[in-house]
């Protein structure tokens, strides 16, 4: 797998064994539509499998990314690939509830590194006060799960004001054009795969 675009570019790093790796077709046409308002941003990246979506948005100019998953093995592939892409030293720390979270500082990235289940998650940074502008999800098909991780964020508010939602998941998974007061404001299909972006309503 590689980074597509920005400061990474063309920089290739490992996928997990059994996962469904964002395509690269998929992964560039999400960044082309965010476009430069990647900028500066603070990104969670849900369900990170490889690390793919953290990465390129790294590259292409977000000040922080948060990756999280519940799989040892995805952690342990995207810790790997962080500790080559970013060539800097890695600094481990234990936080409260025996969550290991790996921290990079290097120039404007804090990008951190959790393994966790991701609802457990979305209520800690909850309780912690964290917010994020984007938000990327690309959980496994077919188990509606974009539909339930979409309701936990209205109960927990750690998307910032004007933030976007972008979740990847199977054609044939509907998802409403409201989820109280998320709305649907854009969808593409790429092949088996629908991208689809949720900003507040107002």
């Amino acid at each position: 797998m590689r980074v597509i675009s920005g400061i990474w570019k063309g920089r290739i790093f490992k996928a997990p064994k059994g996962i469904r790796p964002t395509s690269d077709k998929v992964k560039e046409a999400i960044f082309d539509i965010l476009g430069r308002n990647i900028n500066g941003k603070s990104v969670l990246d849900l369900f990170s499998g490889s690390g793919s979506l953290g990465f390129e948005a790294i590259s292409r100019g977000a000040a922080s990314v948060v990756f999280v998953d519940n799989n040892k093995g995805c952690i342990r592939i995207i810790r790997e690939n962080l500790s080559k892409l970013i060539e800097t030293r890695l600094q481990i720390t234990e936080k409260q509830k025996n969550i290991k979270q790996w921290t990079i500082d290097y120039g404007l990235w804090n990008t951190s590194v959790l393994h966790l289940d991701v609802f457990k998650a979305i209520h800690l940074f909850h309780r912690k006060g964290k917010k994020f502008d984007i938000i990327l999800l690309d959980p496994p098909y077919y188990k509606d799960v974009v539909r339930k991780v979409l309701i936990n964020f209205l109960s927990y508010d750690i998307l910032s004001r004007n933030g976007l939602i972008i979740a990847e998941h199977y054609k044939k998974d509907v998802l409403p054009n409201t989820v109280e007061r998320l709305k649907l404001i854009r969808q593409s299909q790429y092949g088996d795969t629908m991208v689809s972006f949720f900003g507040e309503i107002g």
